[in-house]
């Protein structure tokens, strides 16, 4: 046997009388956890369809305008690809898909026929849940959805629809590139409402170009009229790839034509909170959703928030999977070509490490306005509170976080604030990365 002196004096002995051949220890096996071992993982699906009739000018995501039906086809095709290829990964054949999401663009533009053709090939491959939350999103037009479109979008299993209405001002809405009417809005809620689709979600935005104060409470008084079972408010972005950054640098804006500041789109956003929350009938289910009930909380972007992974199919989606963020091609030649050599379309990725992981949880689960503790040790084997103690006590002091039992949840008072409060949880490297979007402070002086 030898012993090993340390620095502080204390012997260190080495025998070879064990020898450790598992860990944890055989001893630590029971029967208790048999059943759990091929639990399928529940994962998340998102499905890209980038068509639209007319793209809105603010709009920053990949989809194309007047394509005609056999190049939706076409792609259809290349979708069907894709998934086939995903349901061959071992992973994926271990996975039960708890939500689909049409996204896009619209689904609107599809056909009868390419809708059904592309939910049942998606039921077919994959292995669906039989409580499966299946959204689109619907573009609110009279010439696009009609009656029968929406009866077949219910009839493939739809349960969640959401209308993206932005605005009832007709003015704001053909400033920003849009050619609705609040009587087409009207008229089409009520189609879907006659149908029966379990959740109706509307989504509305803040601080478009043109938007005043008075112009939103009076936005928000016809929220109301509508009673969606669920309404997401977002804030209006000007990136650099979209049509309004264009039209603001050539056009001088007149006095009816401007853009918020930050502090008046605060105000805002704050009078819609507090209306929808004053009668008690909607409350607060993540920092984007407000809804009348648990059974309207949008599952996908609860299990996006609670880092439950999820697949993106279709040009330039985004998936998070494996542990990876990336995303596909962001040309349809490219999508098409990589898939034509039988290889998923994937462009760009990013592998996160367990730091990665640990920070995504917090940094999520204040924007879903509760972090399990528990479920967070039970993940990463360490304490949540002593990783992150000096964020959690300052946002604590200030009333913005408060514990209950093993959780932490975010005051409800500052849900529309939960982009700022989770960068509190960013990784010191990752604070200062630019954004993408044109801040407003330079719009109003013109330094872009």
């Amino acid at each position: 046997m030898n012993e090993y002196k340390s620095a502080n004096n204390k012997r260190i002995k080495l025998s070879r009388e064990q020898i450790v051949n598992i860990y944890p220890p055989f001893r630590l096996m029971g029967n208790l956890d048999n059943k759990k071992i091929f639990v399928p993982t529940k994962r998340h699906l998102y499905i890209h369809l980038p068509f639209c009739p007319k793209k809105c000018n603010y709009c920053y995501y990949k989809t194309y305008e007047d394509v005609s039906t056999e190049e939706i086809e076409k792609y259809i095709s290349y979708l069907k690809k894709e998934i086939f290829l995903y349901s061959k990964l071992p992973l994926v054949q271990s996975s039960i898909f708890k939500t689909i999401y049409f996204g896009g663009g619209s689904s609107t533009m599809l056909t009868n026929e390419q809708l059904e053709d592309l939910s049942t090939f998606i039921f077919k491959t994959l292995n669906i849940d039989k409580d499966v939350e299946f959204c689109t999103e619907l573009r609110p037009s009279l010439s696009y959805l009609t009656i029968d479109k929406l009866e077949k979008i219910k009839n493939i299993g739809v349960t969640r629809i959401s209308f993206g209405f932005q605005n009832f001002n007709k003015e704001i809405l053909e400033l920003n590139g849009r050619d609705n009417t609040i009587d087409e809005y009207k008229e089409i809620f009520k189609r879907a409402r006659n149908l029966g689709f379990r959740t109706i979600n509307v989504d509305m935005m803040s601080g478009m170009l043109g938007e005043t104060k008075q112009t939103w409470y009076s936005n928000i008084d016809k929220l109301m009229e509508f009673d969606a079972d669920s309404v997401a408010f977002y804030k209006l972005e000007i990136y650099p790839n979209t049509n309004l950054f264009f039209t603001t640098r050539k056009n001088k804006r007149t006095k009816s034509a401007h853009f918020m500041t930050d502090e008046e789109e605060q105000e805002c956003i704050e009078y819609a909170y507090n209306s929808l929350l004053k009668e008690e009938k909607y409350k607060i289910s993540s920092y984007l959703h407000l809804v009348k009930g648990d059974e309207h909380r949008h599952v996908q972007n609860d299990g996006i928030l609670k880092c439950e992974e999820i697949i993106g199919c279709g040009v330039s989606a985004h998936s998070f999977f494996n542990n990876a963020i990336y995303q596909n091609s962001y040309e349809l030649k490219d999508y098409f070509s990589i898939l034509d050599n039988e290889s998923l379309p994937i462009e760009r990725s990013y592998i996160l490490s367990i730091k990665d992981l640990i920070h995504t949880y917090f940094v999520y689960g204040i924007k879903n306005m509760i972090i399990d503790l528990k479920e967070f040790n039970k993940r990463f084997g360490i304490d949540g509170y002593k990783y992150f103690k000096k964020a959690i006590d300052f946002l604590v002091s200030q009333n913005i976080l408060f514990f209950s039992s093993d959780k932490i949840l975010v005051n409800n008072k500052y849900a529309m604030y939960a982009d700022d409060i989770c960068r509190y949880f960013f990784q010191e490297e990752h604070k200062n990365i630019n954004l993408t979007f044109i801040p407003r402070k330079k719009l109003a002086n013109n330094l872009y």
